[in-house]
């Protein structure tokens, strides 16, 4: 669950983050 919180946060601001977060890295 946090894990979606994390990603929904990362989703708001698309950037080089976003990509690393889709992978399925920290």
């Amino acid at each position: 669950m946090s894990k979606k919180k994390k990603h929904e946060s990362k989703d708001k601001h698309p950037g080089p983050l976003n990509i690393v977060d889709a992978r399925g890295e920290p």
